[in-house]
């Protein structure tokens, strides 16, 4: 995860949120950070994974950022 999104309760609230209700989370919009001022848009999924079958004890992430015209960086 990006070292800053514990600090952002957007960020926090969704991976409280898969953790919790083992549900995986879409988003596109604007970044919740600047990472690179190219990056306008980015879209996340975040989906929980579980050992047992049931605890979510992990979760894997993908992000595709998008510059100003919306093609992929």
């Amino acid at each position: 995860m990006h070292p800053e999104a514990h600090a952002n309760p957007q960020a926090r609230d969704r991976l409280r949120f898969t953790a919790m209700t083992g549900c995986p989370t879409w988003r596109r919009g604007p970044p919740l950070w600047n990472r690179h001022p190219d990056q306008r848009t980015i879209e996340t999924c975040i989906v929980p994974l579980a050992d047992d079958g049931r605890r979510v004890d992990k979760m894997i992430g993908v992000a595709v950022a998008y510059d100003a015209t919306g093609r992929p960086i």
